[in-house]
């Protein structure tokens, strides 16, 4: 059972300076690494921390567990505050209007979590923000404002012009003349057929040999993948058969090697033993 006495509560003041302590410390207490290093690197900054809150708040000294303790329950406070005001400004309204009375100390806190608080900004989904959009577009009616060219009519001449010159149609169809077809004529296809047929027709044509020549392309080049293939397939057992080769000749030769080195060493033994004998016999 803890037994350890309650502290009294922390004063605006000491909040205040504490946050203050900790953007002074921020380097270290909020380094995302773990190991012992930078463990007893955050220890030492907190050991820090108490001695100049202690020097700057002294009617209530407080140790660096409680310290570190309160920074951990600003952080959580601000970050769930940050993210019900944030859920709120994207909701479909509904109900009355939710006012959000943020303390002094939010802003600093997040100057000091940063992304950490308030997430990376989103530019794939919903959630994007489209101030980036407005600002880019603002950007491009001032730029084309600044380059438009207001034409006063009465400058235009207009002499060289003839008003009852015929444009021609871009259009694909062209205008047919009915008046001497028959019933007969209408049911053949051929009749029907349009220009914009043909030109829908060639483009078509177009597209399909584009994909022939694509797909022509894409075959040779697995069958010259698969060529190589079997060509490095083949290189490697070469290697190894030549490799294999090599070894069982190296081994042949050292057991010839190693009987020639017992015949030696036999008659070595042969010589010694008969001299042996000799001796004796003396």
């Amino acid at each position: 059972m803890n037994t350890s006495k309650r502290t009294s509560n922390f004063s605006a003041t000491e909040v205040d300076a504490l946050i203050a302590l900790v953007k002074k410390h921020q380097s270290v207490i909020e380094c995302m690494k773990t190991d012992i290093f930078n463990a007893k690197m955050k220890k030492d900054a907190w050991t820090k921390i108490e001695a100049e809150f202690n020097c700057q708040c002294i009617d209530s000294p407080r140790s660096a567990v409680v310290l570190k303790n309160k920074y951990d329950n600003i952080k959580r406070t601000t970050k769930k505050q940050f993210a019900d005001e944030k859920a709120y400004h994207r909701g479909t309204g509904g109900g009355p209007h939710k006012l959000f009375n943020s303390p002094s100390i939010n802003s600093t806190v997040g100057e000091i979590l940063q992304t950490r608080m308030t997430g990376e900004e989103s530019i794939y989904d919903s959630d994007r923000i489209l101030e980036t959009d407005y600002s880019l577009r603002s950007i491009n009616e001032d730029m084309l404002g600044e380059n438009i060219i207001v034409i006063n009519p009465a400058d235009i001449d207009t002499t060289d012009c003839d008003v009852n010159q015929t444009i021609p149609s871009t259009s694909p169809c062209t205008k047919r003349d009915w008046t001497n077809y028959t019933p007969a004529d209408l049911k053949s296809r051929s009749t029907l057929t349009t220009s914009s047929d043909d030109h829908v027709t060639k483009k078509k044509k177009n597209y399909e040999d584009k994909i022939t020549k694509w797909a022509s392309t894409r075959a040779s080049i697995s069958e010259h993948q698969q060529t190589a293939f079997l060509e490095e397939h083949k290189l490697k057992m070469l290697l190894i058969q030549q490799k294999h080769d090599t070894e069982m000749k190296m081994m042949a030769e050292k057991h010839s090697i190693e009987i020639k080195n017992l015949k030696l060493t036999q008659e070595i033994l042969l010589l010694k033993k008969e001299k042996a004998i000799k001796t004796i016999d003396y």
